[in-house]
């Protein structure tokens, strides 16, 4: 996927596309590292990316997270009955 726009574009207007997407009169053909082929019409064209974006920015409500992240609880809650596994049949 690419995030696209047009020249001069606000960045609200900005547009996430995939292979085979249409934006405005083109057809997304292929996206490359470095640059988007794009078909307009029977023609093919080459775009490079030349504005590469911080990934924090082309996330809306990017909040940082915590730096210790843990599933276990504190204390541990104590077992409602055993823990004992009877297999039968092997």
């Amino acid at each position: 996927m690419a995030l696209v726009s047009c020249v001069g574009a606000e960045p609200q207007d900005q547009r996430w596309v995939r292979e085979g997407s249409r934006f405005a009169s083109f057809v997304i053909h292929e996206i490359r590292r470095g640059e988007i082929v794009y078909r307009q019409g029977n023609q093919s064209h080459q775009v490079a990316i030349d504005h590469p974006i911080d990934p924090p920015s082309a996330v809306r409500n990017w909040v940082e997270g915590p730096e210790r992240l843990t599933a276990a609880m504190h204390p541990l809650p104590t077992p409602a009955g055993p823990n004992d596994l009877d297999i039968a049949g092997n």
